[in-house]
């Protein structure tokens, strides 16, 4: 009776330490997944925003080789180069949404997969506007509301998923993805954000911004 009565606190301390282990051992693993799935979720989407920027970089580029812009905007040639663009950079950028799509994540890390449901609605968006330009070169010098809210809707869910003391530099990367472009940089500023019309692109294709 006595013998077990001394074993008692040693025997519930090793139970203890032993839970407090387990503990401590699945918040580790779980941190090292959640950044892990970051990192795939990040790098996903800065391909998919380097798509994006290929497209306001070769929109931009029509307009500035040019001879004569005010007019040359005009013509056949160049709207069906437009229009080619749209096409193409439609296609890149679903190919990047599928991308981001496919990353595994874990159903319990539902801020991070809220995350990634408002950065496809972007990603849709952006294909959606660049389908439009497919058919009209117009619509590059249209205001584009829905992928610029869906941007900045996307922003803080972002931060929101990111895990304490990454190891992938994963918080310096989203700041990097929704920095502002710097002032009078141009359209293909940045890593890429919103939807920004070519410089002349509203002037250019006769449109009202």
């Amino acid at each position: 009776m006595h013998q077990s009565r001394r074993w008692a606190p040693l025997v519930t301390g090793m139970i203890a330490f032993l839970v407090t282990t387990v503990v401590l051992g699945v918040l580790v693993a779980d941190w090292t997944l959640r950044n892990q799935e970051m990192d795939a979720f990040v790098t996903a989407v800065e391909e998919s925003e380097a798509q994006m920027t290929w497209a306001q970089t070769n929109v931009s580029l029509v307009f500035d080789e040019a001879e004569d812009p005010a007019q040359a905007a005009d013509t056949e040639a160049v709207a069906a180069e437009l229009r080619g663009i749209g096409a193409e950079g439609r296609d890149r950028i679903k190919a990047a949404g599928e991308q981001v799509a496919a990353v595994r994540i874990s159903p319990w890390h539902q801020d991070l997969l809220a995350a990634r449901q408002a950065y496809l609605k972007h990603n849709r968006a952006w294909q959606a506007y660049l389908d439009r330009a497919s058919r009209d070169a117009a619509e590059f010098a249209l205001p584009q509301d829905e992928v610029n809210s869906s941007f900045l809707a996307a922003e803080p869910l972002f931060r929101a998923a990111l895990p304490p003391f990454d190891g992938y530099s994963l918080s310096e990367r989203v700041d990097l993805i929704f920095a502002e472009p710097e002032p009078d940089s141009g359209p293909d500023s940045g890593p890429t954000q919103e939807a920004l019309l070519p410089a002349r692109g509203s002037d250019l294709l006769g449109q009202n911004s």
